[in-house]
Formats: C-alpha cells, sequence, structure tokens
C-alpha cells in the first residue's frame, strides 16, 4: 500500500553503506509525531487518524512479506518487500524505520544478504517503537 499524499516533498535517501549505523542513533529518537503529522494536514486530525489506521492495518502484512524474503534468502523478494514498506513509511516518517527499511531494499539490490537478517531485527525494533506512537494516536 502507497498512500499518495498531495503536495508532500520527495527527500533522496540516505548513503546505503552509512545506513545501519545513522539508524542505530535515532532508533531511540521521536520517529513519528502526531503533531507534526497533522500538520501536513492543515490541522485535519480525521484525515491523519484515518491514514493511521490504514497504514496500521497493512503494515503487518508489508512487515510478514519482509520477514519471509530474509527468512527464504530471496535477494528480489526482499528487495520488492522492503521497498514496499518504506514507500508507505515514508508518508509518515523520513526517519528510522524507513532508512532501515532502505538498508534492507539496497541488500536484497546487491544481493548481498549476509546481513539482512541483522537489519531486520533492528527494523523490527523500530517498527515496534513507531506502531506504539501510531496506536496511541488513534487509541488502539
Amino acid at each position: 500500500m502507497r498512500l499518495t499524499i498531495a503536495g508532500r516533498h520527495t527527500r533522496s535517501s540516505p548513503d546505503a553503506e552509512a545506513l545501519p549505523e545513522a539508524a542505530a542513533r535515532v532508533a531511540k529518537a521521536v520517529i513519528w509525531s502526531a503533531t507534526s503529522f497533522i500538520s501536513r494536514f492543515d490541522g485535519d486530525e480525521r484525515l491523519a487518524r484515518e491514514l493511521v489506521a490504514l497504514f496500521l492495518v497493512e503494515c503487518p502484512r508489508m512487515m510478514a512479506a519482509v520477514r519471509e524474503g530474509v527468512h527464504n534468502g530471496t535477494a528480489d523478494d526482499v528487495r520488492r518487500a522492503a521497498h514496499t514498506l518504506k514507500g508507505s513509511m515514508s508518508n509518515f516518517t523520513d526517519l528510522a524505520p524507513v532508512t532501515t527499511a532502505f538498508a534492507l531494499e539496497q541488500q536484497g539490490a546487491a544481493g548481498r544478504l549476509t546481513d539482512a537478517a541483522a537489519t531486520l531485527v533492528q527494523l523490527e525494533r523500530e517498527m515496534e517503537d513507531l506502531l506504539a506512537e501510531m496506536r496511541q494516536f488513534n487509541g488502539t
């Protein structure tokens, strides 16, 4: 699922080599702000909550696809699943876990999955934090 939000500027992707280190530095930082997210919609909290609700429904399927690709060692599946997850998350944040999903995507694209399991562990931790913040915002 890719949420398209009018007027959103695309940010350039960070260097794939620096991603695991960068992700570790921001892992405990605030990775999502409901207030900032709402402000992107001129204060339309209802729309923001609907978008978060959609992401919360779709996220488990996207994460399962990433896990499956890493577990099976299929580089192209990892690339595709991480790309899909990254794209969806980038509507909400450009910090971790987006940077970590990008690292997985690049590992898959390069056909080098030796670090994929460790990167997935990092992604799982970051996703827990992001989803907790989103659930708190949506009251679920």
